[in-house]
């Protein structure tokens, strides 16, 4: 299914960059199409409680429900992709996001392509422009150079503009998170060091004081304590 998504997502990229939207191109989308959305019937129907499968995957639904954001496709298996990475959190996330960043910049630049083209006073009519345009967009920099002129263009731009934001987030917020950590695992290591050596002290401490205490015995309950007779002197 990962690899339909990348087939079906470098079909659609490449028809735009190249201007070949021929047959062949939408028998491969349509037969992708046809392969996600028989997956998704199936787990549907294998699925105990149907309703709790849909709300589950909703980037599923989507991607077979609107066939043109062909995107979804690949962000719905992205999670797999992500799992290929063996850093850890951090590091499975850091690949999550780097793909998903990738791929939406491809896509955006196609999917701002294909009605720009054949828009009046338009000034991206190529797939380098439209790639330009993309990543000042997704980096929130907006050089202004390159602006779409269509609805469908400037609402593919909000996506863009929101998918950077939270991204580039991820992306800065990973990327200190890495360079802090092993500071912190340095300072926690010495904290552990020193209590380890104030409770091997402890230790110390309490043995000592059991020795001293298997030497010098106390009576442990009033029957071993001598009772005084009333006619001793010292009761006298």
């Amino acid at each position: 299914m990962t690899f339909l998504a990348v087939v079906s997502l470098t079909t659609f990229v490449l028809g735009e960059a190249l201007q070949a939207r021929g047959r062949a191109v939408l028998w491969i989308e349509y037969g992708v199409w046809a392969v996600f959305l028989t997956d998704y019937l199936v787990r549907l129907g294998l699925s105990r409680d149907r309703w709790r499968f849909v709300r589950a995957h909703p980037l599923d639904l989507a991607a077979v429900a609107m066939p043109a954001t062909r995107v979804l496709r690949l962000i719905a298996v992205i999670g797999r992709v992500g799992a290929v990475a063996r850093g850890g959190r951090t590091g499975r996330l850091l690949a999550s996001t780097v793909v998903l960043v990738l791929t939406i910049l491809v896509a955006g630049a196609a999917a701002v392509l294909e009605p720009e083209r054949h828009a009046s006073d338009a000034n991206i009519t190529g797939y380098p422009d439209a790639l330009w345009w993309a990543i000042s967009t997704i980096t929130t920099v907006g050089y202004g150079d390159l602006h779409p002129v269509t609805t469908e263009g400037r609402l593919v731009g909000a996506v863009l503009m929101v998918v950077g934001i939270g991204m580039m987030g991820v992306v800065t917020a990973t990327i200190a998170t890495r360079l802090i950590l092993p500071e912190q695992q340095a300072e926690e290591r010495l904290e552990y060091a020193r209590l380890e050596k104030r409770l091997r002290g402890m230790e110390e401490q309490l043995r000592r004081l059991n020795d001293h205490l298997g030497t010098h015995p106390r009576p442990d309950s009033v029957a071993d304590v001598p009772a005084r007779q009333p006619n001793s002197p010292s009761a006298q």
